[in-house]
C-alpha cells in the first residue's frame, strides 16, 4: 500500500486540499493529512480542515509521496517550513512521488 501525505497551512486552497485527499483514500493508498502550524488551519475562502497530525509529527521516510496543494498565502507558509522542504527534498531525490499544486511549486 502506497503512503502519501497531504500537507496544509492557513490560506491552503481548499479544492487543492480536499480533492487529493478524497481520492487518495478512495483507493487503497494511505493518505494523512499533516499541518503546518495548529491542527486545524483556515484555508484560502474560510474553510477550516482538521489535519490528522501537525507537522511536528511529520516521519516523511516511511512516506512514497506528498501533495502540497496551493493557495495563498498557504504556498508560502508551507514553503516557510523548513520540515516540510527538507521532506519534499529527501522525497525528490528517493525518486517518490512531489505532487506541487498551483502556486505551490
Amino acid at each position: 500500500m502506497k503512503k502519501i501525505a497531504v500537507i496544509i497551512a492557513n490560506g491552503s486552497e481548499e479544492i487543492e486540499a480536499i480533492t487529493p485527499i478524497d481520492i487518495l483514500r478512495r483507493t487503497s493508498a494511505q493518505c494523512d493529512v499533516f499541518a503546518v502550524g495548529e491542527k486545524t488551519v483556515k484555508c484560502s475562502h474560510g474553510v477550516s480542515i482538521t489535519a490528522d497530525y501537525t507537522i511536528d509529527n511529520f516521519d516523511y521516510s516511511g512516506y512514497d509521496g506528498i501533495v502540497i496543494p496551493g493557495g495563498m498565502p498557504g504556498a508560502t507558509n508551507i514553503a516557510n517550513c523548513e520540515k516540510v522542504v527538507e521532506a519534499i527534498k529527501h522525497l525528490y531525490k528517493q525518486g517518490k512521488l512531489v505532487s506541487a499544486i498551483c502556486a505551490s511549486p
